[in-house]
Formats: C-alpha cells, sequence, structure tokens
C-alpha cells in the first residue's frame, strides 16, 4: 500500500511540474483566444463594410487601426508573459503585421499565430526545435 502511494505521489509530482513548466494553462489560454477571435470577427466585419461608398473606407480604416492595437497588446502581454525567442517573436510579429493589412484581415492571422506560439512555448520539444532553426550555436544539443 505505501508503495502504491508514493508511486501515485511521484506520479502527481511529474505532472504538476509539467504544468508549471507551461507558460499559458488551458483557461488563459482559451480567454487570449476568444478575445482574439472577436477581433478577428470585427475585423472581418469592418472588411465586408468596405464596399459601401465612404462609410465603409472609414470603417476599414477603422478595422486597420484596431487590428493594430489588439496586435500591439498581444505583443506586450506576450512580452510580460517572458516569451523569448526569435522564431516565437517572429511569428508573433508577421501576424500582428499581416492582420493590419485590410484585405489580409479577412483571414485569422492573429489567431493562427496565436495557436504556433502557445505550442512553441509550451512544448519543450518544439521549443529546443525552434530554438535550434533559429540559429543559436548549441541549441540543437541541449537537453
Amino acid at each position: 500500500m505505501a508503495e502504491e502511494t508514493k508511486k501515485t505521489e511521484k506520479t502527481s509530482v511529474k505532472i504538476d511540474n509539467a504544468e508549471k513548466k507551461k507558460k499559458f494553462g488551458t483557461g488563459e489560454f482559451i480567454f487570449v483566444t476568444l478575445l482574439l477571435f472577436f477581433a478577428e470577427i470585427f475585423d472581418f466585419l469592418m472588411n465586408i463594410a468596405f464596399p459601401i461608398p465612404a462609410i465603409g473606407q472609414v470603417l476599414s480604416a477603422l478595422g486597420s487601426l484596431f487590428s493594430f492595437v489588439v496586435g500591439a497588446f498581444f505583443m506586450l502581454y506576450l512580452f510580460l508573459k517572458g516569451v523569448r525567442g526569435f522564431k516565437t517573436w517572429t511569428t508573433g510579429i508577421a501576424g500582428w503585421l499581416a492582420n493590419s493589412v485590410p484585405i489580409l484581415q479577412i483571414f485569422p492571422l492573429q489567431i493562427l499565430s496565436w495557436f504556433i506560439i502557445v505550442a512553441i512555448e509550451n512544448n519543450p520539444k518544439l521549443e529546443k526545435l525552434a530554438s535550434a532553426a533559429s540559429g543559436k550555436p548549441g541549441a540543437a544539443m541541449k537537453k
């Protein structure tokens, strides 16, 4: 009985350590995904309004400005969260800038870049692969 308890404790400690290593928890992932989803819906609606004379162009410009501001706050959030690494930042900035272009706002590029960032940051194997691909010397050799 005592051995089973020790095994259970060791397993729970391993699971707890794995959860602590993840930068983004499940609740946080869902919350940020929903925020970005609503921002993408707003961008999409602003671009649909573009063909309306005068008003559509103003709404489209406001949509681009809104997208730029959301992206800036998103990048600030990642910075404050402690996200580091060339591939991660490149992915985030590419999604942010591409989403600021009026025609590209139709596609959910910011959400796609968020999914890639979470996958890289929460998975140690992908993080090592991304750091190795970014050209850091010896990054692929570290365990």
